[in-house]
């Protein structure tokens, strides 16, 4: 499951379809203390994986409002380039 330029308002009937998913992939451009009204900040995507009963989630489509990334992956799954799923 992909969201890209997601904002939180997802509606209940797209979340019925979207629950338990393998991996999910969230849009997560900024921080929590952060709020962009066509985007998920980090802690509302990952509410949503929690919400989604998501097995594995990857953050994406980050903002360089975040921490270095290699600090901010020790508190966040965040993805980066060229990243690869096996299923």
């Amino acid at each position: 499951m992909v969201t890209g330029d997601t904002n939180p308002d997802i509606p209940e009937k797209s979340l019925e379809l979207m629950k338990n998913p393998d991996l999910l992939i969230a849009d997560a451009i900024v921080p929590p203390h952060i709020h962009i009204k066509k985007h998920m900040n980090s802690e509302e995507a990952m509410a949503l994986a929690q919400k989604l009963n998501a097995k594995e989630v990857v953050l994406t489509h980050l903002s360089h409002l975040f921490r270095p990334h290699h600090i901010e992956s020790m508190f966040l799954p965040l993805g980066y380039d060229g990243q690869v799923f096996d299923f």
